[in-house]
């Protein structure tokens, strides 16, 4: 037997035990078949893609299992437990998904596009299963502690390839970390999502982690971070930048100073000298494909790729039908190509609908949860701002097709939309009572309160 079709049967047979231990979970009840989920997928693409089975020109992975089940789980619990605020989102979501089941029919290969439109549907389910889950903030606390600990091994993997140089991805010279993800680009968004909940959970009235846990998660940051560097993924540099701003000018303007400080002298760190400089150079097409830097072929596609849609736009050429047809258009991809840009994506797959019902989607999810400043001002202008940075990393890469990362970031915001539901819905007075003051405010009473203990005990002693 070839050394490659051992590994192909090994990943086989672990891929099987991963959805196997998925649904064995689902037997004990819906939290513990969620709780494996977010334990398990952030470490499963690669095994998935080792041993995925060929079906005509498509290949298929267990990864589309684990699909089925999300997406099953979050339908039966709406259908049993038809909840207000799930019912609520589901029709938010519902103008998206119909442009693009609609536009299913119009893609030049329909399996394809029926396997994007599942995905797709995997977020809206991610988003939705935190209204049956959350039911307080320890369960919000809970499951963004088991998010936390998901991301010990990934994070492990990528330490082990930025020291040993095993594994990872050489590009053009470079060598930039993917930990347990297809792409590094991927792990760097995984890995703001991450920070982003640290950070959260710092500020949030809905969150209360222990003092010891918050300190170990400050001291987990700085790895975060030195993997983010080392995925050398541009706009995710970009997107951490913009959240730890909002997190200074919001909470600790010490962050602030830092930024001012580091910022400069982060350019002297090679990784992100070598990846800055290389967007100096290379700006003009001259008729081969190497003179041109990342942004400026993507800048070129993205011009050709309007060209053509002009040609259908008000419903594209059909959902997943980029890459079938980038081929023909852009001739410094003959073979195809992805989009590197959402809103270019979606307007040449969906048209305009497709892109207008996605703003909108966005939109709607930004309004409610603005309208939850009174309760949680600080907790839910850092929701705003990871929305914000999303959006943001998808106007340069492919977040649609992003499917770990996507998963975890639709969970993450769908259980502190659950949660603030669940506050809301107290009586005045027992809101009252269980949050009278924001986080910050608590911080500073309880250093004030502990001041004059500590003065009043050395006068006693003196004394």
């Amino acid at each position: 037997m070839s050394e490659s079709l051992l590994s192909t049967l090994q990943a086989t047979i672990l891929s099987f035990a991963i959805v196997g231990i998925v649904l064995s979970a689902f037997i004990f009840g819906l939290r513990q078949g969620v709780m494996a989920i977010l334990l398990v997928r952030c470490v499963c693409d690669l095994v998935f893609d080792l041993s995925k089975i060929s079906l005509g020109d498509n290949d298929i992975s267990m990864g589309a299992a684990l699909n089925v089940v999300v997406i099953a789980a979050a339908v039966i619990s709406l259908a049993l437990y038809p909840q207000r605020t799930a019912i609520k989102y589901s029709l938010i979501w519902g103008p998206f998904l119909a442009v693009a089941c609609f536009t299913t029919v119009l893609a030049p290969d329909p399996i394809m596009a029926i396997r994007k439109l599942l995905v797709l549907v995997s977020y809206w389910a991610m988003f939705i299963l935190p209204f049956f889950l959350v039911r307080s903030r320890t369960d919000l606390e809970q499951f963004l502690k088991v998010i936390l600990l998901s991301s010990v091994y990934p994070v492990l993997y990528g330490l082990f390839e930025a020291v040993t140089g095993a594994g990872g991805v050489h590009e053009m010279g470079e060598f930039r970390v993917q930990s347990t993800f297809p792409h590094p680009n991927i792990f760097a968004f995984y890995l703001i999502f991450m920070i982003s909940i640290i950070l959260y959970a710092r500020v949030s009235n809905n969150v209360f982690f222990s003092q010891g846990l918050q300190r170990i998660l400050s001291i987990y940051i700085l790895p975060l971070l030195f993997l983010l560097i080392m995925t050398k993924t541009r706009s995710a540099w970009l997107a951490c930048v913009m959240i730890f701003a909002i997190y200074g000018i919001l909470y600790d303007r010490r962050v602030i100073v830092m930024l001012l400080f580091m910022l400069p002298l982060a350019t002297l760190v090679p990784a992100i000298y070598e990846r800055l400089s290389d967007l100096e150079a290379g700006n003009v097409y001259i008729g081969t494909p190497t003179a041109l830097n990342s942004f400026a072929w993507r800048s070129l596609l993205w011009q050709m790729t309007l060209a053509k849609w002009r040609e259908a736009p008000w419903l594209g050429y059909g959902l997943n039908s980029f890459n079938y047809y980038s081929g023909s258009f852009f001739v410094l991809a003959p073979k195809g190509t992805f989009a590197h840009n959402v809103y270019v994506q979606l307007l040449f797959e969906t048209g305009i609908a497709g892109l207008v019902v996605y703003l909108w989607l966005f939109a709607r999810l930004m309004w409610s949860v603005a309208s939850r400043l009174k309760w949680d001002r600080h907790g839910s202008i850092m929701i705003l701002t990871v929305i914000c940075a999303y959006l943001m990393v998808s106007y340069s890469d492919n977040m649609l097709d992003y499917l770990a990362a996507n998963w975890y970031f639709w969970f993450y915001l769908g259980a502190a939309s659950a949660v603030a539901y669940v506050h809301e819905a107290l009586p005045l007075s027992a809101r009252q009572m269980s949050d009278p003051k924001p986080k910050y405010l608590r911080a500073r009473v309880t250093a004030k309160v502990g001041f004059h203990m500590n003065s009043v005990q050395h006068r006693t002693h003196k004394l």
